[in-house]
């Protein structure tokens, strides 16, 4: 979890402003984002060439096709924000270290303004010395907020110049475009991988962590995958596929081709040293450990224990780079299998077993799919209630297809 100044560091651009268009498009390389425009108001940090500012958010909905980032942060149209910003690979901004980058601003009953973060379900984060952090909402006063920021990036709130001039890259290059009043990542309804009632082996292949070493690498992905296969009366199997390398081969047309990472929905992944630039990187040993998420179609929905489920179609786990070298005490084989863990079992379509970290459930408090990580030594293993949730919905009887 990044502070306020290791926060205003990492970013480039810090801006309050308002919401007023949103689209999520299928682009032509299978991956789904979400763009956000809003209407700057007043910059705290960096430059805009006008009024307009586009941020690209990963995942969205785009008729039954659905791809989901646990962590991402979420936006309503005619929403009030602060956005803590950088710019990606292409050139194009996104929120500092998904969620935690994004403040909306709420005005309460008795008249009074805040701005509250809420970071939601899947981030992965660490802070030096206070551990892992609590996603659940931080509010403060807007003004108080403010000023505080402007006073660590050295300026003061500067009003942007009035011109429609976009300050993203952000391209509309083709593809499918289906606007919306929001951009909100719930799982209405929630998506399962429906071969597991047919037993159907889901492969999943990944690349190798630098500082791990291939062998570690395919070690920690085999026991993150076997820690939810070998759940007891569980029919899901999944299985690991071995190494591919982070950058596809070249092929005639594509001389340099896009290094793999979480867009897209071809196959299922575990992407070490995020090589697509997809995850701000940590800053003074903290920020975002990792993400994972699925893609979904909205067909078959299958019922499980009266529940009806979406069908994912493909599962993606991207660990950030950074945290190795300048962390290499943390970032240990033992912690990467724990991390794994809880991101496959995000990938399968699994949330939180709580978000609070006064948690009095000892076997919440406890389950690997926990908010924050033990780093307890478990490795690669699943508890109690990561058990009874893999039960409920990958039972062997198998579902009623509707």
């Amino acid at each position: 979890m990044m502070n306020d100044e290791a926060l205003v560091e990492s970013s480039s651009l810090i801006l309050v402003g308002r919401v007023n268009q949103i689209a999520s498009r299928l682009l032509p390389s299978d991956a789904i984002v979400t763009d956000v425009e809003l209407t700057a108001t007043a910059i705290l940090k960096g430059d805009t060439a006008g009024s307009t500012v586009t941020v690209r958010v990963p995942g969205g909905q785009v008729g039954d096709r659905v791809e989901w980032i646990f962590g991402a942060p979420q936006f309503f149209l005619g929403e009030e924000v602060v956005l803590f910003l950088v710019q990606n690979a292409q050139g194009e901004w996104q929120t500092t270290s998904l969620a935690m980058g994004k403040f909306g601003v709420r005005r309460r009953e008795d008249g009074s303004t805040v701005v509250v973060r809420e970071l939601g379900p899947g981030t992965a984060l660490y802070a030096p010395g206070g551990g892992f952090a609590s996603p659940a909402p931080q509010e403060e006063p807007l003004e108080d907020f403010l000023a505080r920021i402007a006073q660590l990036a050295g300026s003061r709130p500067q009003q942007p110049i009035p011109t429609p001039a976009p300050t993203s890259a952000t391209e509309d290059v083709g593809g499918t475009v289906e606007y919306r009043a929001a951009f909100t990542l719930l799982g209405n309804p929630p998506a399962r991988w429906h071969e597991a009632d047919s037993g159907t082996p889901v492969t999943y292949v990944s690349t190798a962590d630098s500082a791990l070493g291939p062998t570690v690498s395919m070690q920690a992905v085999t026991d993150a995958l076997a820690a939810w296969s070998t759940v007891p009366g569980v029919g899901l199997v999944l299985s690991y596929g071995g190494l591919i390398s982070p950058t596809p081969t070249p092929e005639p047309g594509f001389p340099t081709p896009t290094p793999l990472g979480y867009g897209g929905c071809g196959f299922n992944r575990v992407i070490f040293d995020d090589p697509r630039g997809e995850i701000s990187n940590p800053t003074n040993c903290s920020g975002t450990l990792a993400i994972g998420g699925y893609c979904a179609s909205a067909f078959p929905q299958v019922t499980v224990n009266g529940t009806t489920f979406s069908a994912i179609t493909a599962g993606k786990v991207v660990m950030n780079d950074g945290w190795s070298s300048q962390c290499p005490y943390f970032w240990t084989p033992c912690l990467v299998a724990e991390v794994l863990t809880h991101e496959i079992g995000h990938s399968i379509g699994f949330g939180h077993s709580s978000e609070n970290a006064s948690e009095p459930n000892a076997t919440l408090r406890d389950a690997t799919m926990y908010y924050r990580a033990h780093n307890d030594g478990r490795c690669a293993q699943v508890r109690a209630d990561d058990i009874a949730a893999a039960q409920f919905v990958y039972p062997y009887s198998g579902p009623t297809f509707t």
